[in-house]
């Protein structure tokens, strides 16, 4: 072939390519890289990009750095194993596992550090539902059909309601009943374009359904969580019953209950007893 220029090669479309495969790794991943080009004398990039992507087995790596060395050449005779080969041979295979090692530590360390700084939220949502957490998948949108549902918006409300008249509780809408969690940007788009705007039908629909007073023990906002929006709703313990259309709900386990007759009145005057 034709000897090029580094300028000259730097224009070209593999020189491109290649510098994406480099910058396509973790930082430990790209010294290991370094280390291997210099080790090679810098007469291939791709060799050892192909090593730690896995493309080649070490072996292959070792066989392609000699014959680029050059010592491949020093090949072992019958009478017995060349020197010069077998220090080639070592000094490769060395690096090769010395890089492999060096990456795969600092990308395990890597994980173990981002498990420790997981979000409080995240680390809520991965416990499943409990009688303080609760998932819904979306405010009003019905998935299926793509349409506000006043129903969907209904349930929202009671087991909001729910946590007032009991403990308090977190609602997260964008997290189905398995813990995954699928966002809310559908919703957004197509009924609020905002999330400001998802914010403020939230407000009215509390306004709605309760009274203004309860805003006092409610908090809402969207949060990103493993890279999606979610509408994260804090609620506290109420000094005062809460009712959705005259029905009073409460938490019981995983579940929002309606509490009728007496054993609504009951409640009532056991929860709220001190509060009057």
């Amino acid at each position: 072939g034709t000897y090029i220029s580094d300028d000259d090669f730097i224009k070209t479309k593999i020189s491109k390519n290649l510098l994406k495969l480099f910058l396509d790794n973790s930082n430990a991943e790209k010294a290991a890289i370094i280390s291997l080009f210099y080790a090679n004398q810098q007469k291939s990039l791709l060799l050892p990009i192909s090593f730690r992507k896995g493309w080649i087995t070490k072996m292959e790596f070792v066989s392609g750095s000699m014959v680029l060395g050059g010592n491949i050449a020093n090949l072992p005779t019958a009478e017995g194993t060349n020197k010069i080969h077998q220090e080639g041979y070592n000094f490769y295979n060395n690096m090769a596992e010395l890089a492999k090692n060096y990456s795969q530590l600092f990308n395990d360390q890597s994980t173990i550090l981002n498990k420790l700084q997981k979000s409080p939220i995240l680390t809520k949502i991965e416990k499943g539902e409990t009688k303080k957490i609760e998932f819904k998948e979306t405010l009003s949108m019905d998935k299926k059909k793509k349409t506000k549902e006043k129903y969907i918006e209904e349930s929202i409300m009671k087991t909001v309601a729910g946590f007032l008249n009991s403990e308090g509780g977190e609602l997260f809408v964008g997290v189905n009943d398995n813990g995954e969690i699928i966002g809310i940007k559908d919703e957004i788009e197509k009924f609020y374009k905002s999330n400001d705007k998802l914010l403020l039908h939230f407000r009215n629909l509390v306004k709605k359904t309760m009274n203004e007073s309860f805003f006092s023990f409610i908090n809402y906002e969207v949060v990103e969580v493993d890279n999606t929006n979610i509408l994260h709703i804090t609620c506290e313990k109420s000094n005062k019953e809460v009712f959705i259309n005259d029905e009073l709900w409460v938490r019981t386990g995983p579940s929002t209950d309606k509490l009728l007759g007496q054993d609504m009145v009951n409640y009532i005057r056991q929860k709220f007893k001190n509060n009057d």
